[in-house]
């Protein structure tokens, strides 16, 4: 007779192996279809050869993220940084491939599109998230589909549309660094075929440095944002309309002074056990006074302002059951005013002032055709971009009227800068048999980049104070330039959520010019940059 412990033993693991089985048909039978427009429309996650990754809506709640600079939090090889304190164009890389400047001048080799649109410029990529139906991560380039600048990647943020029902909901929240938030969402149904939707989002929050110098407000950020959107869906055609205003203010992030010198007259070095702590100065002789990491000693007054607006459609026409017409358009415009303090002290040695205006027109025709053994995709693109730049660098004021006063000069450098874009692109899936496809692509893009750079100083004359101003250049280019890029990739489906494949693809950096803080003509001259494969 067994031992009573081996059969009930084995009594258990029989009840385990039938409860596995079962739950092992019930999972096969109820596998979560995950959708994304990876391919710009709705296919399962499974049927897409692109490195993709996903983040729903819920998910994007679920985490509190704020907007696209948080994402690399929940998406592995996504860095996104501000690095010159938030309001400012971040730094976006995927996969290693990505930009480290924050001059307003600049376009990222990582595309960002909202609702299909790409935001162009990377002074447009900062997107709030609230009401967001899905954001999905695109590693590797997607030139075909998407086009220009996007060597690296992109991100696509698809925000909620507007559906069936009267509904609403409302939420409010709290944090650190006296962080209040409420954001809210009310749709309604207009008849049984269209809905309109109207979402709204509010944060205010102080940075978690903190000012040590007396008297010095705290820096803060106010974002304010509003979308109305409609949706309508008839017999042979749907459209979506949707209008954007976005109003941000605050008092900049200041910059921390990490003092790295004993002695500044001889350059004696701290160690770097002690370098940011009260033992060492800046080369100027000041430190904040505490080894607080958080801690600045800062004259902020630095503002930030910034006002957004757009309006995008999109219009689908049913040719027939197998085909349809997609137009895409938008236009948006976005002002902004972002002062700096580069010298993290209270003395006025280095300060200015980022002032843009950008303006974007897209439009995007696509027919796309469903066949027995395929699927075709053909599109006409094209994009407007107005860059104008109107920004200054103060450096010194404080040594005017003092004998070393005619060092100080302060920088205004302006740049107009005129992007024009078009392309044809087309993609072609063939089914080779029922658990294996192949996608071939083809993209031709044509750009063309004018610019128009001018630079004048205001220096001390004598014993005029307020300075003269001199000239310092005013130079005109054009960067123009044609490509190819392409795609060749085999997927093939081993199981309903599992397929394996194989990518090949490239994609195009656009030339342009890198407007930033720039010292002389020959500077100026060399600031042009020719496209990158």
């Amino acid at each position: 007779m067994p031992h009573p412990n081996v059969l009930l033993n084995t009594i258990t693991l029989t009840l385990l192996s039938v409860v596995s089985m079962e739950t092992s048909a019930q999972v096969e039978e109820e596998i979560e279809v995950i959708e994304v427009y990876a391919q710009k429309r709705k296919q399962s996650i499974n049927d897409v050869a692109i490195a993709v990754k996903p983040i729903s809506g819920q998910v994007i709640t679920d985490a509190a993220l704020k907007d696209t600079t948080e994402l690399g939090n929940l998406v592995a090889n996504v860095k996104i940084s501000q690095n010159a304190a938030e309001g400012t164009p971040p730094a976006v890389s995927i996969r290693g491939v990505g930009l480290v400047d924050y001059n307003t001048a600049n376009t990222s080799p990582v595309g960002v599109y909202l609702d299909g649109i790409s935001v162009g410029s990377a002074n447009n990529q900062i997107i709030n998230l609230f009401d967001v139906e899905q954001v999905e991560v695109l590693k590797g380039p997607q030139g075909t589909l998407f086009g220009r600048n996007t060597t690296g990647g992109a991100i696509l943020v698809r925000t909620a549309r507007p559906t069936d029902g009267n509904f609403a909901s409302v939420s409010v929240g709290g944090g650190s660094d006296s962080l209040t938030r409420a954001r809210t969402m009310l749709n309604y149904s207009l008849d049984q075929n269209s809905a309109v939707r109207l979402a709204a989002s509010h944060n205010n929050y102080e940075y978690t440095t903190y000012n040590l110098q007396p008297d010095a407000p705290e820096a803060y950020m106010e974002q304010n944002d509003v979308r109305l959107s409609y949706f309508g869906e008839f017999d042979k055609f749907s459209v979506f309309v949707k209008l954007d205003y976005g109003h941000w203010n605050g008092l900049v992030q200041p910059v921390g002074n990490i003092g790295l010198f004993s002695n500044p007259l001889d350059g004696s070095l701290c160690s770097p056990a002690q370098a940011g702590t009260s033992n060492c100065v800046d080369a100027l002789g000041f430190n904040i006074g505490s080894d607080d990491f958080w801690a600045v000693r800062v004259n902020n007054y630095q503002k930030h302002h910034s006002i957004s607006k757009g309006v995008t459609t999109e219009v689908a026409y049913a040719l027939d059951d197998r085909s349809q017409l997609i137009y895409l358009g938008a236009f948006n415009r976005l002002d902004r005013i972002h002062g700096f303090n580069c010298d993290g002290s209270p003395f006025s040695l280095c300060e200015g002032e980022l002032g843009l205006k950008n303006e974007k027109l897209v439009n995007e025709l696509r027919f796309e055709q469903s066949m027995e053994t395929g699927f075709l995709t053909v599109g006409l693109f094209q994009l407007e971009e107005r860059i104008y730049q109107d920004n200054f660098n103060d450096l010194l004021r404080d040594f005017r009227g003092t004998p070393n006063g005619a060092s100080a000069a302060t920088f205004f450098y302006d740049n107009d800068i005129k992007v024009k874009s078009m392309a044809l692109f087309g993609q072609y899936e063939y089914e080779i048999s029922e658990h294996t496809d192949v996608l071939v692509g083809v993209r031709y893009s044509d750009e063309k980049v004018s610019y128009d750079s001018f630079s004048y100083l205001n220096v001390p004359f004598g014993d005029n104070l307020a300075g003269i101003l001199v000239p310092a250049y005013d130079i005109e280019g054009k960067e123009s330039d044609s490509n190819l890029s392409g795609k060749l990739s085999v997927i093939h489906k081993v199981k309903p959520d599992k397929s394996v494949y194989y990518s090949l693809s490239n994609g195009v950096k656009s030339g342009g010019y890198n407007g930033g803080f720039l010292i002389s003509k020959d500077a100026a001259i060399q600031a042009s940059y020719d496209p990158k494969n």
